[in-house]
């Protein structure tokens, strides 16, 4: 089965339901865009219908995964038996914690857009290097001139 469209068509719980109850081997790609603009490359290996490795850039695992959960934006690929070899000692994924995260760092985001003022919010992203630690802070500037930097979830 090669399944292939955008994540406005399929909701990126969805696509991992239909892998899952399928089980289905091979290596799901998500090409996205952050909240904030940033490009992203999400490549998620399945055995057997469970998430057997997943890695975003440097990220790998649950940090991975909260990346993709946050794109709302953007493409996806599934290409059958062709499973990626984990480069590291990531544990694989259980399907009911990967949904739990996805739904934890989507509420996390909802809670930050209604924590900051409504106008004139500036975003930044750190862009995570190979041997860097991920980390993203949001700075909110309101018209009035008060600023706040919050650390987004899982942010070191």
């Amino acid at each position: 089965m090669e399944l292939h469209g955008t994540l406005k068509d399929f909701s990126l719980e969805a696509i991992l339901g239909l892998l899952r109850n399928g089980h289905k081997t091979g290596t799901l790609r998500l090409v996205v865009t952050t909240p904030v603009g940033m490009p992203r490359q999400i490549d998620l290996s399945f055995l057997g219908g469970e998430i057997a490795w997943l890695q975003c850039g440097s990220l790998r695992g649950l940090d991975a995964l909260r990346e993709a959960a946050i794109c709302r934006e953007g493409s996806f690929e599934f290409a059958v038996d062709s499973a990626l070899s984990p480069q590291d000692e990531t544990v694989p994924v259980a399907m009911e914690v990967a949904l739990a995260t996805i739904d934890e760092a989507r509420n996390a985001m909802k809670s930050l857009g209604t924590a900051l003022p409504a106008t004139a919010v500036a975003f930044s992203h750190a862009v995570p290097s190979a041997d860097t630690v991920h980390q993203v802070t949001l700075s909110a500037n309101s018209t009035r001139g008060s600023s706040r930097t919050l650390p987004l979830m899982g942010a070191s």
